[in-house]
């Protein structure tokens, strides 16, 4: 099993519609969307965000997941990512008004709180293999950035390569590989994990950040983000990355999930929405999103053409929840007072959690 991990976002205000590693665009990149977005119109279609599962059946309905209340677990905080290795075992991680991390367990009926070792900022990604190995990233945060991981017992922190500015996303398909995504201040960055250390990968120019990554094996991740202008997509070999085409019009993608090599989803947004795209190991490509559907965030498929993904309405006034049947999006109903939802988690396709910038969780159920 491959579980996904998590699409960044951030900033330290709960509620921002704007993903925290985006922090650094929201200048220039941000102003040539408004100006794209006056002079085009673009297709709406349908992200972590990371894989759940490397298993090739066939497609499996999840319309049929019902969304629990909410449980409050970071009141004036955020989480920003969550992470299941099966629907008894999670990791969900964010941060504090302060800035300071947090991570909570799921044990398959509730969530207690973890303890981190200290000065550790906002975690931003995270992907759990197993329940005793889960790799942790540090987004942008004054605490610095960096590295956790689970050993079953307790976090500890690892040693990164100097110059990162933040991480944004990780996916592990064992303990000894893993791969995790950020910026440095010029640029997108790539680390690898072979076990026992952390290593720069290089990346192909003008990738200016990458906002999630997911494994289907060692040899075979995807990896998406934008560039100045446009929204980017990666892939990994085993031995370097090279850039994929993306339809026309896409921003930002924000999080992506991999149930197979051939078996693609990524999510993000485009100056009129959100977008969503499906990649068949060749090439990416648009699918037709339902109506009142605001930027993606979060996406996870545990089999190959069955996913779930989330973000936020239309208006940005709420979260947004939908599910991929292999041939359409469709929308499902939310609690109330669910808000912009960063990252999803499905282990199986009968169970889910999400993560939401008001620091809530909330599992899904059919």
């Amino acid at each position: 099993m491959n579980p996904d991990v998590k699409t960044s976002r951030a900033g330290s205000l709960a509620g921002s519609p704007v993903p925290a590693g985006h922090r650094l665009l929201t200048g220039a990149l941000l102003a040539v969307l408004v100006l794209v977005a006056g002079g085009c119109s673009t297709t709406s279609r349908a992200s972590s965000s990371r894989p759940t599962s490397t298993a090739t059946s066939s497609a499996q309905s999840m319309s049929a997941l019902t969304w629990s209340d909410l449980v409050s677990l970071v009141p004036n905080g955020r989480l920003d990512g969550v992470s299941c290795s099966s629907a008894k075992f999670c990791e969900a991680v964010g941060g504090k008004a302060s800035n300071a991390g947090v991570a909570y367990r799921w044990n398959g009926t509730s969530w207690s709180s973890q303890s981190l070792p200290s000065r550790v900022g906002r975690l931003d990604g995270v992907s759990c293999f197993s329940v005793k190995f889960c790799e942790v990233v540090i987004g942008y945060s004054s605490f610095g950035t960096g590295a956790l991981v689970w050993d079953g017992n307790s976090w500890s922190v690892q040693s990164i390569p100097s110059g990162i500015l933040g991480l944004n996303g990780v996916s592990c398909t064992s303990a000894n590989s893993c791969e995790a995504v950020g910026s440095n201040s010029s640029s997108g960055v790539a680390l690898g994990w072979n076990g026992t250390s952390w290593s720069t990968q290089s990346l192909p120019p003008g990738v200016s950040i990458l906002n999630g990554v997911s494994c289907a094996s060692p040899t075979s991740c995807e990896a998406v983000g934008s560039n100045s202008t446009s929204g980017v997509a990666l892939g990994w070999d085993g031995t370097s990355w090279s850039t994929q085409g993306l339809p026309p019009g896409v921003s930002i993608l924000n999080g992506v999930s991999c149930a197979s090599p051939t078996s693609c989803e990524a999510v993000g947004q485009t100056p009129s929405g959100g977008v969503a795209l499906g990649w068949d190991g060749t090439s990416w490509s648009t699918q037709s999103l339902p109506s009142g559907v605001g930027w993606l965030y979060g996406v996870s498929c545990p089999l190959v053409h069955s996913c779930e993904a989330v973000g936020y309405n239309s208006s940005y006034s709420a979260g947004v929840a939908l599910d991929w049947n292999s041939a359409s999006w469709s929308t499902q109903s939310l609690p109330s007072g669910a808000q912009g939802l960063y990252g999803m988690s499905c282990p199986v396709p009968s169970f889910c959690t999400a993560v939401d910038s008001h620091g809530n969780a909330t599992v899904a159920r059919s």
